[in-house]
């Protein structure tokens, strides 16, 4: 029996593009309920978190409904926001195990 299959799941900085990385989860949300049930709950911890910080705290001072909003804004603003880039990366490459 051959040896199982290992799989070794890459996290980059926040130099790696993130909207993508939403936009491609969303996308499959709309076949997967894992992948939307997944999707949900990442945007409601996320919203609750940041709710619990102050903007000076996270940086961040636009409201969002869902992720891809969140990604959306912040892939258009000047500089992308470090804290919001890192979550979103984390969020799109746990995203890519569930589909």
């Amino acid at each position: 029996m051959p040896p199982p299959t290992k799989h070794i799941l890459l996290f980059g900085d926040q130099s790696v593009e993130t909207l993508s990385g939403i936009q491609a989860l969303v996308r499959n949300s709309k076949k997967s309920p894992m992948a939307r049930r997944f999707l949900q709950e990442a945007t409601d911890v996320i919203q609750l978190e940041s709710s619990r910080l102050n903007s000076q705290e996270h940086g961040w001072d636009k409201p969002f409904d869902s992720l891809l909003g969140l990604a959306e804004d912040n892939n258009a603003s000047s500089g992308p926001n470090t804290i919001i880039s890192t979550v979103l990366m984390c969020v799109g490459r746990l995203g890519q195990l569930i589909m």
